[in-house]
């Protein structure tokens, strides 16, 4: 059975230029607006606010290319998943239900509305300063990125629920030589790193933006770093588990496929010692190249340290 390949994941990297291109195509229209409909000082303010000072064309562009990325790519692991396990397999596991949920576009909207709305009281205590109508349209962009976050991190959460179901799974092929599920760490790294990017490039604009005098503001400004507190533990969590369950995937495999081979070194002309030996060198070899493989991946992003010491950098400014 051939696994779909993970080329294809770099590729969906385009669609941030997607979610760039939204960011900019509001920014545009709703000064448009703003030069219709407000004084000149109003209208230059509104511009400077939404390209300079909040840079909202780079932090929505990096969140809504996050959630287009996500929303494009969704089907990716689990059908990686289900061409190497057995329908039968997996329905012995949780992972039917976890599927189910992490598909529910019900719950999707449910999750990211509550938090639309909970963005929106932040940013309207916050008060850009600009007038009613400018108010409106940054807190509008504001709150529509931590909809978009929020569907990412939400959809990273069942990815590793997903994951940890299958643990159990029932299997009799070989998945470890032919690495079947290493699209998985492919995945998983490339969708931390942007996550990453937007939760930091959201966090040091709005909160070192120039915000109006609101007396309520100072005491709830480090609520504007509700995204990144969010995101810390979800995306440390959906890049490192992963990695754990492939280990003991892989463990169970090797241990299988060395059972196998002790029956059938059984069957020869060897002697206990060779065939003991044969089975050791195996079992080494096998071992080593799966600390290998594990050792690799867990260099590649050190998630946990980076985003702590973004929204460091962030609250020390």
């Amino acid at each position: 059975m051939r696994t779909p390949r993970s080329r294809h994941i770099f590729f969906l990297m385009n669609h941030v230029f997607v979610g760039f291109g939204i960011s900019l195509f509001y920014g545009v229209s709703t000064s448009l607006v703003m030069w219709i409909m407000e004084a000149n000082d109003i209208f230059t303010k509104y511009v400077l606010s939404f390209f300079s000072v909040f840079n909202c064309v780079f932090s929505g562009g990096l969140i809504f290319g996050a959630a287009i990325i996500m929303n494009n790519s969704q089907n990716y692991i689990p059908k990686l998943i289900e061409e190497v396990f057995s329908s039968e397999a997996l329905a012995k596991t949780e992972y039917g239900e976890q599927r189910k949920r992490y598909f529910s576009i019900l719950r999707s909207i449910t999750f990211s509305t509550n938090f639309l709305l909970v963005g929106a009281a932040i940013y309207y205590i916050a008060d850009f300063g600009i007038s009613r109508l400018g108010n409106y349209f940054m807190i509008a962009f504001a709150s529509a990125q931590y909809a978009a976050g929020v569907y990412v991190g939400r959809k990273m959460f069942y990815l590793a629920q997903m994951l940890n179901s299958i643990v159990v799974v029932e299997f009799e092929d070989d998945i470890f030589q032919d690495d079947r599920l290493a699209g998985i760490g492919t995945y998983v790294n490339a969708l931390s790193t942007v996550t990453i990017f937007f939760t930091y490039m959201h966090s040091i604009s709005y909160f070192g933006g120039a915000f109006a005098a609101n007396p309520l503001f100072p005491a709830t400004k480090i609520l504007i770093l509700l995204m990144a507190v969010i995101a810390a533990p979800v995306i440390t969590i959906f890049n490192f588990y992963p990695r754990v369950v492939l280990q003991k995937l892989y463990s169970r495999c090797i241990l299988m496929q060395l059972e196998k081979l002790k029956a059938k070194t059984a069957r020869t002309n060897m002697t206990a010692f060779e065939r003991m030996s044969y089975a050791i060198e195996y079992d080494k070899l096998c071992r080593e190249e799966l600390r290998n493989r594990m050792r690799v991946a867990l260099s590649d992003l050190p998630v946990a340290i980076t985003i702590i010491m973004m929204v460091i950098q962030v609250v020390m400014k």
